[in-house]
């Protein structure tokens, strides 16, 4: 089993190009109602703060351990003698 040598390449280009489409998409579907873009002190601005942390603690903690090289922990753990 091989491991694809640009997995975090591939995963940040998909972010950012569905993040344009679906803001493009977006901004096309509300363009005559611009009040829904409005952040309010309510479950919206409690949303993206919350996700804001999850975001930060998810790239500080957690995407270190996913990053790491599948072959190398097969090899080190069943392979060892």
């Amino acid at each position: 089993m091989s491991v694809y040598p640009a997995a975090f390449r591939v995963s940040f280009l998909y972010t950012v190009c569905v993040s344009i489409v679906t803001s493009t998409i977006g901004l096309v579907v509300e363009k005559n109602n611009p009040s829904v873009w409005i952040i309010h002190f309510d479950i919206t601005l409690i949303t993206i703060v919350t996700m804001v942390c999850y975001i930060y603690i998810y790239i500080l903690k957690i995407s270190k351990y996913l990053l790491f090289d599948l072959n190398t922990f097969l090899k080190i753990k069943y392979f060892r003698q």
